[in-house]
């Protein structure tokens, strides 16, 4: 009994600790993203991603940022407009400044693997919202996504207005 509790806290130590890598990587990914310093480490694996462009170096600074497989983590970017609804349009206005929105969603996963059956299916998701500014080098990362984990979707990436552009 003593070994079954000490795995489950294995298990829950380290799924929290995935939640709050997750956080943060989300946040610093915005953070960057807003100002499109993402850097230049393309060294990572995305889903139906091209390689080699900026949104790529953006999604390789999330995963890089979580610590985790990167085949655990999928990663969305998209902009919200002045109004709390999403946009397509990222240039720089003046009256209507808009904002970029990370999303990143991790797979849950037992360490030990006597929980599997508690984790598996499971993600943990944050999203994150910077507002953009005058972005370095002169181009605002792309608007794109990952191809969800397995039984996922990107619901909960949505916009503060989700009634529509």
């Amino acid at each position: 009994m003593l070994v079954l509790l000490f795995l489950g806290i294995v298990d829950f130590g380290m799924n929290w600790s995935a939640q709050i890598q997750t956080m943060h990587a989300a946040r610093e990914v915005a953070r960057a993203a807003s100002v499109a310093r993402v850097g230049h480490n393309t060294a990572c694996s995305t889903e139906g991603i091209a390689a080699a462009t900026a949104l790529h170096e953006a999604i390789c600074l999330a995963k890089n940022t979580t610590g985790l497989e990167h085949s655990r983590v999928r990663v969305k970017i998209a902009y919200m407009g002045g109004n709390g609804k999403t946009t397509a349009d990222i240039s720089e206005t003046i009256s209507s400044p808009n904002s970029i929105m990370v999303c990143i969603m991790v797979g849950a996963k037992s360490v030990t693997g006597v929980f599997s059956s508690l984790f598996d299916g499971k993600a943990f998701t944050s999203r994150s919202v910077s507002k953009t500014a005058k972005p370095f080098g002169g181009s605002y990362i792309p608007i794109g996504s990952e191809t969800p984990l397995v039984g996922q979707t990107w619901d909960f990436c949505s916009a503060d207005d989700p009634s529509g552009g």
